[in-house]
């Protein structure tokens, strides 16, 4: 078993990695900081780290070749780059808006193509998993910007995996609410922001990256089997149940 975790040095990424290698599945880790991939993995001898830019398709694709050729056809990959942007529309940059378009959804385009051109007729079960948001199921203030990026996604997510489904490729996507991680720290700096961004979950709270590790972690593994084309939201109901706001 082999597993390329694209943006591995995300939090998220670190908890699914250690679930993956637990089990003594092979991952490579790529990211575009050398030094801190190598503090993260260097001491597990399951973790191959490799520098890559994610928003370059050319690098993508060379990272991917390289990592096939050392450890065989990847049989799943994760993808856990992602960005939040909190301005209404008319307050959004062009770069700002490019920046996001290109940090959640080319990247994800770029990886998952050179995810397929590894795996297809190689591994008859691949399977991937992408990381979207909560702020595309559900109309968030301010949220315009990535809203439109992680629709994207999951439109790329649904159309990709009908395309490859008769192949036996599994493409899915969790969309996470609030999570605690360094992206999410400028909104959970204090006791009162954190509580006040618990209140707005149904089943009050903000997710730990291993609750969305856990998700997909299950979604690259057997028990999931059945399911393709789907993205499983990790919000605390936010998006299926009515927010009750307190």
């Amino acid at each position: 078993m082999h597993t390329i975790v694209t943006a591995a040095t995300s939090t998220i990424a670190q908890q699914l990695i250690a679930r993956q290698t637990a089990r003594g599945t092979r991952c490579t880790a790529l990211g575009r900081n050398a030094e801190k991939l190598s503090g993260l993995y260097g001491d597990n001898p399951l973790v191959e780290t490799a520098v890559c830019d994610l928003l370059e398709s050319g690098s993508v694709e060379a990272a991917f070749t390289e990592a096939a050729q050392r450890h065989g056809p990847p049989t799943g990959w994760a993808h856990c780059l992602g960005s939040i942007l909190i301005a209404p529309l008319h307050r959004t940059s062009d770069d700002q808006w490019i920046q996001t378009i290109n940090l959640n959804l080319n990247s994800a385009a770029w990886s998952l193509r050179a995810f397929l051109k590894q795996c297809r007729g190689q591994v008859p079960d691949a399977r991937a998993v992408l990381v979207s948001s909560c702020a595309a199921g559900i109309g968030l203030a301010n949220h315009e910007a990535v809203a439109a990026a992680e629709a994207g996604l999951e439109g790329l997510v649904r159309s990709a995996a009908a395309t490859y489904a008769p192949e036996g490729i599994r493409i899915n996507a969790v969309a996470p609410g609030l999570t605690n991680t360094a992206m999410a720290n400028p909104f959970l700096r204090s006791e009162a922001m954190a509580q006040a961004a618990a209140r707005q979950y149904p089943i009050a709270g903000v997710n730990e990256a291993d609750d969305v590790a856990a998700v997909m972690d299950w979604l690259m593994g057997p028990d999931s089997a059945r399911l393709t084309g789907c993205v499983v939201p990790v919000d605390g109901g936010l998006v299926s149940i009515r927010p009750l706001v307190k």
